[in-house]
């Protein structure tokens, strides 16, 4: 169970009116009271933590928001897992100082995480449309925001911005399952070429693709070769663990997804996507923007 993430997630009232017109929300309905009994049985506390089935489940709730926002139904989280154990007080350390870059040390205080070894979860989901960013990806939502928290925000500002992502449940920490230390991607969908770069790239441990696709995805062995020998070469050079959700081996808990869960996750994308597509053939983001001049 994971307490920390409020998953009962709604349309935002600024979109309702607007998304309830839409085509495709009589499916987003259907598709929302699909997912009501893994909802439950996560707040029941009767999902083992730390697995496919628990990811899915949280992450189909961003995507769910994602669509409600008017954007693709994709959501992705970045998991950072230091491998130390948080000291006495509940202080965790996400930034050591480093004189010769000028960073001084950023932490946060988790009492309840005292003498615990610590992960850091960061969620991200499409915002293609709403924020009108065409590299609103959700995997590159996740590992921007995780990159802010490291690096990029000023330092006055960094608890500011983690304590806003927390209130809109974009961020928490929690115990770790194990003392192995890493970084890693869980996304709802297999990622596209452009992400799929990005992951490489960045430095992540793994990647959890929940589901294929192969019409666009480009991390699958059947796939990555798409992106040239240099990506398969990079990729291969970085150690990156490239995983994909299974329905055979009820052990692996990792990777091990009931075919309906994962059916209804990659359903929140492919089945809702009538209306986004339609704008991309019209113009794409840019032409979304008040003002621009659509296609004659």
């Amino acid at each position: 169970m994971l307490p920390d993430f409020k998953i009962n997630r709604r349309i935002p009232e600024a979109r309702q009116v607007d998304f309830i017109s839409s085509p495709d929300w009589p499916k987003v309905q259907e598709l929302y009271q699909e997912y009501e009994p893994w909802k439950q049985a996560l707040t029941n506390g009767e999902i083992l933590a730390h697995t496919a089935i628990e990811y899915s489940i949280i992450l189909f709730s961003h995507g769910f928001q994602a669509r409600g926002e008017g954007n693709y139904g994709i959501a992705a989280m970045t998991i950072w897992r230091p491998g130390v154990r948080v000291d006495a007080d509940g202080k965790i350390t996400l930034r050591p100082a480093d004189e010769k870059l000028r960073l001084p040390e950023i932490a946060v205080f988790k009492p309840e995480l005292a003498n615990k070894f610590v992960e850091m979860m960061v969620i991200g989901h499409n915002s293609l449309f709403r924020q009108k960013k065409s590299n609103g990806h959700a995997e590159r939502q996740s590992a921007e925001k995780t990159a802010n928290i490291w690096l990029h925000i000023p330092d006055e500002n960094v608890d500011s911005y983690m304590a806003e992502l927390e209130t809109k449940d974009e961020l928490t920490f929690r115990e770790a399952p194990d003392i192995t230390p890493g970084v890693g991607l869980v996304t709802t969908l297999e990622p596209c070429p452009g992400c799929s770069e990005m992951i490489i790239t960045a430095g992540y441990d793994w990647v959890l693709s929940l589901n294929e696709d192969k019409s666009h995805g480009a991390l699958h062995p059947d796939r990555i070769g798409g992106l040239g020998s240099g990506w398969l070469e990079l990729a291969e050079k970085s150690g990156i663990n490239i995983l994909f959700s299974q329905e055979d081996d009820t052990a692996n808990q990792m990777t091990y997804l009931p075919k309906n869960l994962a059916t209804l996750v990659a359903r929140l994308f492919f089945e809702t996507r009538t209306e986004l597509d339609t704008k991309i053939g019209e113009g794409g983001v840019f032409k979304q923007i008040p003002g621009v001049k659509q296609k004659p």
